[in-house]
C-alpha cells in the first residue's frame, strides 16, 4: 500500500529546511540590505503560523517520526515474508542512505578545499563557522563512516541528523518488537522515559561532546517510536478520524500550533535540545496520522509538484548545504548576496534532482532487492 501523501509532507519538510537555512545565512549578513531583507521576514514571521515555512528543527523531527513509519512497514513486510534477517535488513538501510550521503560528502569536500582559503564576501557569523579548516584524511574517514562520533559541521551541516539516523535505522528492530508487543502506552512511557532521562542528565554539548551526541541518539528514539506506534495502528486511528470527522480540523489546528510555535514556548534558559523537542513532537505525530485518514489531504498532496519534492527529498536535504556554501563562496562578488541567496532554493533542487537520478534512485533499486521484500510505502527515502 501506498502513502503519496506523507511523501509530500517529507518533501514539504526538507524544503522547509532549505529556506531555514537561506533565511539565517541572510540574517547578520554583511550585506545590508540582505541583513535587513531577511531580518523583516524573521521578525514578522518567527511568531506566526508562516514559520513553519521554514522550520528547519521541527521538520527534522516530521523527518525522523516518518522514518519509524517506513520502517516499522519495511520491518513487518519482510517478517511477513518469512524473509526476515537482521544482516539483509542492515545491508537495504546502508545501501538506502549511503551512497548519496558519501556523495554530498565528497562534494562538500571538494569544494571546501578550493575555497577555504578564501573568507566568504560579506558572510554573516554563522555562514563563517564552516569551510574554514583543511579537509583532512582523518575527516572524510570519519564523515563516510556516518555512524561514529564526529564534527558533523565540519562539511554538510545538514548530516547531523542522518548520523542519528543511520544509528537509529540499525537498532530499530529493537523499536519493532516493543511496539508490536507491548500496548501503546507502555511503549509511551518507555521512550518518553528513556528521553527524559536523556534530559535530565543533559548538560553543556561543549563539556562533554562525544556523551552527549550519542545522549542524543537514545532521544530520537522517541519520535521513531511515535512514527511505529502511528504505523502499528494506523488502521484504527485512521477509522477514529474517519468517524469523527470535526475533530479532524481541530487537531489539525492544534498540530500547526504545535509545529509552530513549540520550539519557542519556553526561553533558552528553562529548555534544551531535548525538552524543546517535547512541545513539537506531538505536532509531528498529529500531522502524520492526519493526512493518513484524509482522503482531501492525500488528493491534495499527490500533485506532482509535491510528490516531485517527496522523491528527492533525502537529496534536497543532503545536497542543499554544498549548494549554499558554494554559492556564496563562487557567485560572490559577481551577484549581490541577495540574488545568490535567491538562487540556492532552486540551484538546490536543480541539483537533488540531479543526484536523485544518477545516484539515489539506483541506491533505492538495489537496496530494494536485498532481502526480497520492498516497501511500497510511498516513501522510499528515509528520512534526513
Amino acid at each position: 500500500m501506498r502513502y503519496p501523501q506523507l511523501d509530500a509532507v517529507r518533501g514539504l519538510a526538507a524544503l522547509a529546511v532549505v529556506l531555514g537555512h537561506v533565511l539565517y545565512a541572510g540574517l547578520g549578513s554583511g550585506d545590508s540590505g540582505t541583513a535587513r531583507a531577511a531580518e523583516a521576514i524573521y521578525n514578522s514571521t518567527h511568531e506566526t503560523p508562516l514559520h513553519v515555512l521554514y522550520a528547519g528543527n521541527e521538520a527534522v523531527l516530521i523527518f525522523f517520526v516518518l522514518s519509524g513509519f517506513v520502517l516499522h512497514l519495511m520491518v513487518a513486510r519482510m517478517q511477513d515474508s518469512r524473509r526476515w534477517d537482521y544482516l539483509k535488513y542492515a545491508a537495504k538501510r546502508v545501501v538506502r542512505l549511503w551512497p548519496a550521503y558519501a556523495a554530498a560528502v565528497l562534494m562538500s569536500a571538494l569544494l571546501s578545499t578550493l575555497t577555504s582559503a578564501t573568507p566568504i564576501h560579506q558572510s554573516g557569523e554563522w555562514i563563517r563557522t564552516f569551510w574554514r579548516e583543511p579537509v583532512t584524511i582523518s575527516i572524510l574517514a570519519q564523515h563516510l563512516g556516518m555512524v561514529g562520533v564526529f564534527d558533523t559541521d565540519a562539511l554538510d551541516f545538514s548530516i547531523w541528523s542522518l548520523v542519528h539516523e543511520m544509528r537509529i535505522s540499525l537498532l530499530f528492530p529493537l523499536i519493532y518488537w516493543t511496539v508490536t508487543r507491548l500496548p501503546a502506552l507502555v511503549n509511551l512511557g518507555l521512550y518518553g522515559a528513556l528521553s527524559a532521562a536523556v534530559a535530565t542528565v543533559f548538560l553543556d554539548r561543549s563539556g562533554a561532546p562525544n556523551l552527549s551526541d550519542l545522549l542524543l541518539t537514545l532521544h530520537y528514539l522517541l519520535p521513531f517510536a511515535l512514527g511505529a506506534l502511528i504505523a502499528q495502528h494506523r488502521e484504527q486511528a485512521t477509522r477514529w478520524l474517519e468517524d469523527n470527522r470535526p475533530v479532524w480540523w481541530s487537531m489539525l489546528a492544534l498540530a500547526l500550533v504545535s509545529i509552530a510555535y513549540g520550539g519557542g514556548l519556553l526561553s533558552a534558559e528553562h529548555t534544551n535540545v531535548v525538552t524543546r523537542d517535547y512541545w513539537v513532537l506531538p505536532g509531528a505525530a498529529l500531522l502524520v496520522m492526519l493526512v493518513l485518514a484524509s482522503l482531501t489531504a492525500e488528493r491534495m498532496l499527490s500533485a506532482r509538484p509535491l510528490q516531485f519534492l517527496g522523491r528527492i527529498s533525502y537529496s534536497l536535504y543532503l545536497i542543499h548545504p554544498v549548494v549554499l556554501l558554494g554559492l556564496l563562496n563562487l557567485a560572490q562578488p559577481a551577484l549581490p548576496q541577495s540574488v545568490v541567496l535567491l538562487l540556492v532554493p532552486v540551484a538546490s533542487v536543480l541539483a537533488a534532482w540531479g543526484l536523485y537520478v544518477l545516484l539515489e534512485l539506483p541506491s533505492i533499486q538495489v537496496a530494494g532487492r536485498i532481502g526480497g521484500a520492498r516497501v511500497e510505502a510511498g516513501l522510499p527515502v528515509s528520512a534526513p
